[in-house]
């Protein structure tokens, strides 16, 4: 075969361009030329596994019959022997099983409605009030002490702000004397 054809098809193929027909084209025409030039010899490690990798792992003709059986085995082993006591006894588990089922269902339920019913309950200083309006107003009363105090400190801080201004100008004045 003329090296010049191998070489266009191989360009096809290398761009994804080649039909099946031109790819195993190249396949028959490395196994059949051991001898080839370099320029065609670079190629030969990639088609050779192709080759390789087709015959190593396709299925023989007993594999959809070794496959049947198996398949057909497991379904002829029965999973649970008919007269055993589990198979006697399965009606009556299922049915203890939705009893646990509805009791568990039954004592969260009746439990959200005891937390529900019990009044809400703060603690300030270390005192339980249950009453919600006097829990508000301690808390009003706290928060306006807070503010107080606050206001309080930023009287100071008019006075910091006087200093700091003051000491500026004097820094400013050491630093440019007339």
């Amino acid at each position: 075969m003329d090296y010049n054809i191998i070489k266009e098809i191989l360009d096809k193929y290398w761009s994804g361009e080649s039909t099946l027909a031109e790819e195993k084209q190249l396949k028959q025409f490395y196994a059949a030329h051991p001898q080839l030039p370099a320029e065609l010899e670079q190629y030969r490690s990639h088609f050779d596994f192709l080759v390789d990798f087709k015959t190593k792992n396709t299925l023989d003709a007993t594999f959809d019959q070794k496959w049947n059986q198996r398949v057909h085995q497991n379904e002829q082993t029965p999973s649970m022997p008919q007269n055993s006591i589990v198979r006697r006894l399965q009606p009556i588990l299922s049915i203890a099983a939705i009893f646990v089922l509805f009791l568990g269902i039954a004592w969260f339920v009746q439990n959200i409605e005891e937390r529900e019913a019990e009044a809400p309950a703060f603690v300030i200083n270390n005192q339980e009030i249950k009453d919600p309006q006097k829990a508000y107003e301690i808390t009003k009363s706290s928060l306006a002490l807070i503010s107080k105090k606050i206001k309080a400190g930023n009287k100071h801080i008019k006075h910091l702000k006087k200093f700091n201004q003051t000491s500026k100008m004097i820094l400013k004045s050491k630093n440019n004397p007339l």
